[in-house]
């Protein structure tokens, strides 16, 4: 006699409502987020170095030459110029 018992793994994705032939969309779909996450990351320290090597080269220019930004604020340090920059342009590019 043939075994018809529906055993924990199969029952699991029945017992949620969802059907066995859905799972691996959802998995893609997660793997897509955690990787635009990982992108996002890169593109954001990758700014942040470049707005890190701006910021130090405009303490060397003269008062009349330096760039007024909005994340430019006096009392801010270099680094924390630099951060400021990165965080308000990253977003912008994977706006969709």
């Amino acid at each position: 006699m043939k075994n018809t018992a529906i055993t924990a793994n199969e029952f699991a994705p029945l017992a949620h409502g969802v059907a066995e032939a859905e799972l691996p969309s959802v998995t893609k779909r997660t793997q897509r987020k955690a990787s635009e996450r990982r992108e996002f990351q890169i593109v954001l320290w990758a700014l942040f170095f470049v707005f890190l090597i701006a910021s130090i080269v405009t303490i060397f220019l003269p008062a009349a030459f330096r760039p007024t930004a909005r994340w430019a604020a006096k009392g801010r340090s270099v680094i924390g110029e630099a951060k400021a920059a990165a965080n308000e342009v990253t977003p912008f590019i994977f706006w969709r």
